[in-house]
């Protein structure tokens, strides 16, 4: 492991609630208006998504290549190519998912592939401007099918399986092919940039 440098302290920094106020509540998102007291003692105001989180896993076949989905994403108008993906389902207990399980689960059903050796990395925030979402990152590796169980996406979700090298997925991402930046953080785990 490489020595971690020591960062500057940011307690002058913190902001704190003065309140919340639900503006919208989706299937997924909670949209909030939240009243902030700055350092200085004054107010402002910070819009925020709150999302239950989720996983990403790189599946790695055996042979080394990666398997990826494509689907299309409404917000962006158009098809993106990614690491299989999914949100953290809430428990009976109220409690959230267990992102491993989670990161297996969603492996399943959109690609139809298993791993018995997971890697598990750091946990990223996917827009911390304005959301809250946490996003657990997974290697999957010698991921293989399970059998007789093809992928199974939600009844709303479209995919096709891509299968690439590590370099192909690497040149679709420096093409601006692959825009998706969880992918791109996978990659990186993956140790593709040259």
């Amino acid at each position: 492991m490489t020595n971690v440098p020591e960062l500057p302290n940011t307690d002058y920094m913190r902001e704190e609630p003065v309140s919340s106020t639900l503006i919208h509540q989706g299937r997924v998102v909670g949209f909030y208006d939240d009243v902030i007291r700055l350092p200085d003692g004054r107010t402002s105001h910070r819009d925020i998504l709150k999302h239950p989180g989720g996983v990403t896993m790189a599946p790695v076949l055996p042979d080394g290549r990666v398997v990826m989905v494509q689907q299309w994403r409404y917000a962006t108008g158009q098809a993106l190519l990614e690491f299989p993906a999914g949100k953290l389902d809430t428990l009976p207990t109220g409690e959230k998912e267990d992102p491993l399980l989670a990161a297996q689960r969603e492996l399943a059903e959109e690609t139809g592939l298993h791993s018995e050796d997971w890697e598990s990395l750091p946990a990223i925030y996917t827009a911390p401007g304005f959301c809250d979402e946490r996003l657990w990152l997974f290697i999957a590796h010698n991921a293989t099918p399970l059998a007789n169980n093809p992928h199974n996406p939600d009844d709303d979700e479209l995919l096709n399986v891509v299968t690439l090298t590590k370099n192909e997925a690497w040149g679709l991402a420096r093409a601006s092919l692959i825009v998706d930046a969880k992918t791109i953080c996978l990659l990186g785990f993956l140790g593709v940039f040259a």
